[in-house]
């Protein structure tokens, strides 16, 4: 992938995230010699990663995922619309069973109604978004 990039550093960098994701946590001469990287470049990565939190290095001496990537996927998680993310398959399902689904979450004893997707040929059921329902005697309770 590094022929075609206008940014090799960034993409190596990458390539070492991606690694360490695929593999877990590793030494500095399996990701050297994994990725093809020369040693200078890849200490300067690795330490500049390090520097940033995007990777630690744990008791062993292995590089391993870090903080900053938990932090960036909090900020990603939290702008997107579960509802929206589930709608088309939600939607999908419904056309294929021709029955009513519902996306539900768990709060402490309770389940939640997040997303009703509704089929016409099914009897209507008297739930909506918002609802809560008690896990142990509920459908949606039982499937979470």
């Amino acid at each position: 992938m590094l022929e075609s990039s206008k940014v090799p550093a960034l993409t190596r960098a990458i390539d070492i995230l991606n690694l360490i994701a695929r593999i877990g946590p590793c030494s500095a001469a399996i990701i050297i010699e994994t990725l093809r990287i020369p040693k200078s470049t890849a200490y300067l990565l690795l330490n500049e990663l390090k520097r940033q939190r995007f990777i630690s290095l744990d008791h062993q001496d292995n590089y391993c995922l870090w903080t900053k990537l938990v932090e960036l996927s909090g900020h990603a998680l939290s702008k997107m619309d579960l509802r929206e993310l589930a709608r088309p398959r939600l939607t999908q399902l419904m056309d294929e069973t021709g029955l009513l689904c519902h996306l539900g979450i768990i709060d402490h004893e309770n389940a939640y109604y997040i997303l009703k997707v509704e089929s016409s040929s099914t009897i209507s059921v008297r739930s909506h978004e918002g609802k809560s329902l008690s896990l142990y005697r509920s459908g949606i309770g039982k499937c979470l």
